[in-house]
């Protein structure tokens, strides 16, 4: 006996809105009469339509889960899952908004993160209480992040290991970049040729544009320190030189500040890949662990360079 999930009905009516509502945008195409900004128009649309497809639609359409009485298996998001019952540890709902459509499996291997959001959450709830141990079912949502981030270090001591590494990718804040781009270059040529008053504007977002494509790299959690690997080149500070952090309001950029150093890196909002859940538990954990206090402000957006923290790049 095995229950067997795939993409919900109201995923792919969603999905499907989604592409037809960007298809919206030919008809301004048509409707334009100057032939360069319809071709501005026309090619936005073409590569938000490719981006929507290959980055959110394509990954999951073809989704499937399955569990039985052996374990867990499948294939989500591009990636196998292959888990079998007597791995397992824990399996718990993270408590924050965003990661509620995930589980987290904490086997003995380390911890495992599956999206279910697009598959039916409570069916697959209800699968897992019906073949899995019932030990392992960690009830109701946790409602302090220190509880479950202590479950998964001390049932799987990841965070111990000397040869521990996480490492995101800054998915998002690509995507912000590469379609601010687009978007305020376009606008930019379209206020020229009509000579209208927002140029400034939309100037000010393809510079802003710009700077976050030079600013996007690779951040690298380990045991000792943060590195972050930018075009600009790449800066470290280790967890215990760290005072206190700085983070804008939305978790989009954190400052870290040590003694006359500073730090700035993509906050857990801009996290991508598949060790970001991971990433997020072990900065709650070393927030926790050494006692850093976290302070939000706005102003972290117009002081986002790093100071005294660069090293040489890593061969």
């Amino acid at each position: 006996m095995k229950t067997q999930f795939r993409p919900t009905l109201g995923f792919r009516i969603f999905s499907g809105a989604v592409l037809l509502s960007i298809s919206a945008w030919f008809y301004l195409a048509i409707v334009v009469d100057d032939l360069i900004t319809r071709l501005i128009i026309i090619t936005l649309v073409i590569i938000l339509e490719i981006f929507t497809i290959e980055s959110f639609i394509a990954p999951q359409w073809n989704d499937i889960l399955t569990i039985n009485e052996i374990g867990i298996n499948g294939l989500v998001r591009r990636r196998t899952i292959n888990i079998l019952w007597k791995d397992v540890k824990a399996i718990w709902q993270p408590e924050t908004h965003s990661w509620a459509r995930s589980i987290l499996i904490s086997t003995t291997r380390g911890l495992e993160e599956i999206f279910i959001g697009h598959l039916g959450r409570q069916r697959i709830w209800a699968a897992l209480r019906k073949f899995g141990p019932p030990e392992i079912l960690v009830p109701g949502k946790y409602r302090s992040t220190y509880d479950y981030i202590k479950l998964y270090s001390l049932s799987t001591q990841v965070f111990e290991r000397v040869d521990f590494l996480l490492r995101s990718n800054q998915y998002p804040a690509r995507i912000v970049g590469w379609f601010g781009l687009f978007l305020f270059a376009s606008m930019t040529i379209i206020s020229i040729r009509y000579l209208i008053c927002f140029v400034p504007i939309y100037g000010l977002g393809l510079l802003m544009s710009i700077v976050i494509l030079l600013g996007v790299g690779s951040l690298e959690f380990d045991p000792e320190s943060i590195t972050y690997s930018a075009w600009m080149g790449q800066y470290r500070l280790r967890w215990d030189q760290i005072l206190w952090i700085e983070q804008e309001p939305t978790g989009g950029w954190l400052l870290l500040y040590g003694e006359n150093k500073r730090l700035g890196i993509p906050g857990p909002s801009m996290w991508s890949g598949r060790s970001k859940e991971i990433m997020r538990l072990f900065y709650q954990f070393q927030l926790l662990e050494r006692d850093i206090m976290v302070k939000e402000s706005i102003g972290v957006n117009f002081r986002f360079w790093s100071r005294n923290t660069r090293v040489g790049r890593d061969k």
